[in-house]
């Protein structure tokens, strides 16, 4: 026994002190470390957020790009209706020009006969008007 109380026991003061200094470091050390995985976690979560959103918004973006292409395409088939239409009453138009300048022609043809007849009768009266001067200077 006398042994053993001129050699300190594996676990003496300063073996446990020391022993406990490590523990303690070991124990900030690993402290600091949860601390860096929950601000690592923090930012992965607050980035998966960001990237939630962003998704959400370029969903939205989507959507909004695929209803801005269907009234595009609706715009364009009215403005194919439309042209068409115009195109119809352009070729309308040119028909009653053609009618209208057919007219006006036949108009002239007309007043040129008029014209024609009014001269010959005219001419028939200078005739019937001679005729009856003719007739009193024989009588």
């Amino acid at each position: 026994m006398a042994e053993n109380l001129s050699h300190p026991p594996c676990w003496s003061f300063s073996a446990l002190f020391d022993k406990t200094n490590k523990l303690e470091e070991q124990l900030k050390e690993a402290n600091e470390e949860i601390d860096e995985l929950r601000r690592d976690l923090t930012q992965q979560q607050t980035s998966t957020a960001r990237l939630q959103d962003l998704n959400n918004r370029l969903q939205k973006k989507e959507q909004f790009i695929q209803t801005l292409i269907m009234e595009k395409r609706d715009v364009e088939e009215q403005l194919d209706q439309s042209d068409q239409a115009v195109r119809a009453l352009g070729l309308k138009v040119h028909e009653v020009t053609q009618e209208r300048d057919a007219q006006k022609r036949d108009i002239a043809q007309l007043r040129e006969r008029t014209r024609d007849l009014q001269r010959a009768y005219e001419a028939v009266e200078d005739v019937i008007h001679q005729r009856d001067r003719q007739i009193r200077r024989l009588q």
